[in-house]
């Protein structure tokens, strides 16, 4: 069991300002609703727009830039395995992937060819179809996604998540069937990248923290209502201004699915066996005071 540490004096009081500077950053950008031109929004989608306008005209570009060494690199590494790329963690996260996905990284590089330089079938480069891609999902993803990169840790990453997990342990097991430890890790997966969540609920499972059945309950229902994807979907129809009542309407949703679908099969279905047979889950213990 791993110990609790405790810190005094100084070291104290300089964790605890930056728990508190840190976390009231993260709410006021993603939490706290402010009014522009008369409706409301968060400060994160304000600042998401203006860079957007600013960005705009080049994102197609590098858009295609990026898909060209994504889909060669992996292609590459695909039937070569470079020594550089097979030695390098980094390169190798980035190119090693299946040929469904390869192709797909393929077909990417043709769509966003033809839609920058305006040739092919209008059925790929019409403005309802590629030039809805390039000129709208791509620039609000790549927008939102990398605000969001540099802006969500501070929601996350400095103490808010686990204090409000501490606080609703106990409850988290009564109401939805799952160990205290994954309190946060649910909160982080519904506010961060929801593909991200996945990821790392998938490494929680072979690391033997979660049952079999624990992590498809949380991919199922706390991977789904990420505030990126949402500001990213609402960027596109040109509903910012709506965010408020639409992530409000999303979380009552969320929370009512993942109380009832565990409770129905297939995720009823699932047996609380772990990786490997191994098992090392430890529920949260909350530390005396």
């Amino acid at each position: 069991m791993k110990e609790h540490v405790r810190f005094e004096g100084a070291e104290r009081k300089r964790l605890m300002m930056k728990f508190l500077i840190c976390s009231i950053i993260g709410i006021i950008l993603f939490v706290f609703p402010v009014r522009q031109n008369g409706s409301l929004t968060i400060p994160i989608s304000i600042i998401g727009s203006a860079i957007k306008g600013v960005i705009k005209p080049g994102v197609p570009l590098f858009a295609t830039i990026v898909f060209w060494i994504s889909g060669i690199g992996a292609l590459w590494n695909k039937l070569a395995k470079p020594k550089m790329v097979q030695e390098n963690a980094l390169l190798k996260k980035l190119l090693d992937s299946s040929w469904p996905w390869i192709i797909v990284r393929l077909i990417a590089i043709v769509i966003s060819t033809l839609v920058m330089l305006g040739v092919g079938p209008e059925f790929i480069i019409s403005e309802n179809t590629g030039g809805s891609m390039m000129h709208g999902v791509v620039i609000t993803s790549i927008t939102l996604l990398t605000i969001c990169a540099f802006a969500l840790p501070f929601l996350i990453e400095f103490g808010l998540m686990e204090y409000v997990g501490i606080m609703a342990n106990r409850a988290f097991r009564k109401i939805f069937n799952l160990p205290g430890r994954a309190t946060v890790d649910c909160i982080s997966s519904w506010l961060g990248a929801s593909n991200i969540a996945v990821v790392l609920t998938d490494a929680q499972y072979r690391a033997g923290n979660y049952s079999r059945r624990e992590s498809a309950v949380i991919m199922t229902c706390f991977s789904a209502g990420s505030i990126s994807s949402s500001l990213a979907f609402l960027g596109f129809v040109e509903l910012e201004n709506m965010f408020v009542p639409f992530y409000v309407t999303v979380t009552i949703m969320g929370i009512l699915a993942a109380l009832i679908t565990p409770r129905l099969h297939p995720l009823r279905g699932y047996k609380d066996t772990y990786y490997n047979g191994v098992n090392n889950a430890n529920d949260n213990i909350i530390p005396e005071g």
